[in-house]
């Protein structure tokens, strides 16, 4: 009941009376389990191979009831869904308890395993799985440890175990495409007769055999020779790109393996057509070729590069296997890119992947010369303005989010930056009879000494890297905090280094398709107009290849910009913005002038070394010696009185507008004062 107690459990008793008169107790009736049987294919290779007959032996079953099994029970192996056996049916003899027996089938007990179509999709070598199961049953009721299940794994006896060529090619290379098949069975594998194996080898039209007799062939069978048990049978296929296949392209081949006149593996893989670093010498730009960029991205580079009138040389970051060194070794290469680009540009797309892959210490070098760590020590222990080689350089990262840049390129401890250890007084604070000092105040002192730094040298940035406090009162008047590490950067404020954080920018295809009407033929309906200002000279506005123009001309020094108004290729290109406004080739130059060279300036964030240019591009135009600015036509940009002055064209009857007479005399002062020795006129920088 409710609350009765609780009681030991209770038991049954099996009492069997024979016809003799005999009388049988036992606790439990008979019962038939499966102590195990094998499996073995038709062909005993040790690979059960889709389509195979497997037959079963050894069977073994045991009586573990507590009664005698009568006579009548049947074994057998039902159909699953991978395996399909014969009617079969096998009789168990009467088995007293315990007693153990190997049936005897009259027949063979055989399955087939289930067969997989010819493989239509590229794949790499099947593997699958096939699963029986025993079953014993008397009087139509059956024996739970009669049922054991049984997986096999299914392969085929044969696979291609490597199938590899180079990643890219250049027609002027041979490439070799190496095919290894290997036997996996424990049988040699004859290869003949029903067990043809052949492999098939399919070429694209732009990738062709080396060899003379091949020249003309794109398909190739090979019949496979008898391959011993866990041998290999190799074939080395030598090839090349045509000589009309196109930059950048991809071309795909296809490996497939036969076997039963059956097809088991099916892949394809494609060859890059990589172009060779080859430095021409007078090249303009440097344009790293990521693996991410197409050959659409690859022709709109082209034609900005061909319309800018910019000589630009080709490094395969693939191919190369890396920017700066080489993939993992950390190896130079043999003929690398690293100094050959002083006073040019770089333009790295798809930045968010490979920057880390362009070393800080090559980018200090690609702006500042070789000679860049010898520069930043002359002033190792003061912090007083010190003047090094800048190259007039400039760095394109396209596709990146500018705080990456700073944590990745600009605070790349030791490689980039200088340090410096204040301690004692100058890391000190007036002692007061009110307690000790806080932590608070030793911060706030550490980020006043920085900003003190950064007033004082108009070329560079410092940050605080590290505090070591240890608050020490000297002599009652003076409270020390500790040591105070500060960190600065080697580049110049004003480096080129433009960063162009869109989402899109390293996919130049991606909101304008390139087609053959040009690289502007999309451009008048920009999806969005903006200016970002996350770096000094970061910018991003319109579709991904209007911020790579841009990205470009900024990119240059101000003498080019100047000559650059008057490129017949750009001068009737017109931009237009989603609100209606139109922006000519030269708005667009004049835009980048005015930014780089007076707006920064005011923030002391512009270089001091494009001040010059530009107080030597203001005197070239009002001296009427600047040919490109003497044709007809006025190139004017409103509210920009600084780039007004660089392209009013001043004539020898003409002066100069009494309102630009002091931001001209503002700008001359401070380039002469800041960039030049003493009583020294200005020169021009730059190619």
């Amino acid at each position: 009941g409710a609350n009765g107690e609780e009681q030991p459990c209770g038991s049954v008793t099996l009492v069997v009376h024979g016809d003799d008169g005999s009388t049988t107790v036992a606790g439990s009736r008979y019962n038939v389990a499966t102590v195990g049987y094998c499996v073995a294919g038709a062909v005993d290779d040790g690979v059960f191979e889709p389509g195979e007959n497997v037959v079963i032996t050894n069977i073994m079953v045991r009586n573990n009831g507590g009664m005698r099994l009568p006579e009548g029970a049947t074994f057998c192996f039902p159909d699953t869904a991978t395996v399909k056996f014969e009617p079969h049916a096998v009789a168990v003899p009467p088995l007293d308890v315990c007693e153990t027996c190997t049936l005897q089938p009259t027949a063979p007990i055989v399955g087939r395993l289930y067969d997989v179509p010819e493989v239509r999709k590229p794949r790499h070598a099947f593997r699958g799985a096939a699963t029986l199961h025993s079953a014993c049953s008397l009087l139509g009721r059956s024996f739970h440890d009669a049922t054991v299940a049984t997986e096999l794994p299914m392969k085929y006896p044969v696979e291609i175990c490597h199938a590899q060529a180079p990643k890219h090619l250049n027609p002027r290379e041979t490439g070799t495409l190496v095919v290894r098949v290997k036997n996996t069975s424990a049988l040699t594998l004859p290869c003949t007769g029903e067990n043809d194996l052949m492999l098939h080898i399919v070429l694209h039209h732009h990738l062709r055999p080396s060899a003379a007799e091949l020249r003309n062939h794109r398909e190739l069978y090979y019949k496979c020779p008898s391959v011993a048990a866990g041998a290999e049978w190799e074939v080395a296929l030598p090839f090349e790109l045509s000589d009309d296949c196109l930059l950048l392209d991809k071309h795909e081949y296809a490996v497939e393996l036969l076997y039963k006149q059956k097809r088991i593996y099916y892949r394809t893989m494609p060859i890059r057509h990589s172009p060779l670093y080859e430095p021409s010498g007078d090249a303009d730009v440097l344009l790293f070729a990521t693996p991410e960029m197409s050959r659409d991205d690859y022709m709109c580079w082209h034609q900005m590069f061909s319309a800018l009138r910019l000589k630009y040389d080709v490094w395969d970051v693939e191919r190369y296997e890396g920017i700066s060194v080489r993939g993992d070794s950390g190896e130079r290469h043999d003929e690398s890119w690293v100094g050959r680009y002083h006073g040019r540009t770089v333009v790295l797309p798809h930045a968010a992947e490979h920057l880390h892959q362009l070393h800080a210490v090559d980018i200090n070098e690609h702006f500042l010369g070789a000679e860049w760590r010898t520069d930043m020590n002359v002033a190792n222990t003061t912090t007083t303005k010190y003047r090094h080689g800048d190259l007039d350089s400039s760095l394109v990262l396209l596709g990146v989010n500018p705080a990456a840049v700073i944590d990745d390129v600009l605070e790349n401890g030791a490689t980039a930056a200088q340090r410096w250890t204040i301690s004692g007084s100058k890391f000190g604070l007036k002692a007061t009879s009110f307690g000790t000092r806080s932590t608070a105040e030793a911060y706030t002192l550490a980020e006043q000494i920085a900003t003190s730094l950064c007033d004082d040298d108009e070329d560079h940035q410092y940050r605080v890297e590290a505090l070591r406090l240890n608050f020490v009162q000297n002599r009652a008047v003076q409270f020390w905090f500790g040591e105070c590490d500060v960190l600065r950067h080697p580049l110049l404020r004003s480096a080129r280094l433009i960063v162009v954080p869109h989402h899109a920018a390293s996919a130049l295809t991606a909101d304008a398709p390139f087609n053959d009407a040009g690289l502007w033929a999309s451009l008048p309906t920009l999806p969005k107009s903006r200016m970002m200002k996350a770096l000094p000279n970061a910018l991003a506005c319109g579709t991904a290849m209007f911020d790579a123009v841009v990205a470009l001309v900024a990119a240059q020094s101000v003498l080019w910009r100047v000559r650059a108004l008057r490129n017949e290729d750009m001068s009737e290109t017109t931009f237009v913005l989603p609100d209606g406004q139109q922006l000519s080739w030269s708005n667009v130059v004049c835009a980048t002038l005015f930014d780089l060279c007076r707006s920064a300036y005011r923030k002391s964030l512009t270089a001091l070394p494009q001040l010059e240019e530009l107080v030597h591009a203001i005197e070239l135009c009002s001296s009427g010696s600047f040919e490109q600015l003497t044709n007809s036509g006025e190139l004017l940009i409103n509210d920009v009185p600084a780039v007004m002055a660089l392209l009013y064209r001043f004539k020898n009857d003409v002066s100069m507008p009494s309102s630009l007479l002091a931001e001209y005399e503002l700008l001359r002062q401070r380039a002469e004062r800041a960039c030049l020795p003493s009583g020294s006129p200005p020169q021009p920088r730059g190619r």
